[in-house]
């Protein structure tokens, strides 16, 4: 995580390497939710792709709010 100047504020990213599928299977959720990044920022090498399943939102984590999570 990179501070963005003197502000509270941090830029954090994760550096996506090969394809991710979010789904049923690979969740273990079959129920419609929300899929929370960790990271504010996703960086995908060339011809990687993400494919978010039906029912699936994926949120990346803009305000660094699961820092603090005991499962973090």
């Amino acid at each position: 995580m990179k501070q963005i100047a003197t502000s509270k504020f941090y830029n954090h990213a994760i550096h996506i390497e090969e394809n991710m599928t979010l789904d049923d299977a690979s969740t273990g959720e079959p129920d419609d939710c929300n899929i929370v990044t960790e990271a504010a920022t996703l960086i995908f090498d060339d011809s990687v792709t993400l494919t978010v399943g039906d029912g699936k939102t994926l949120i990346p984590d803009l305000y660094n709010v699961y820092s603090n999570s005991p499962k973090y």
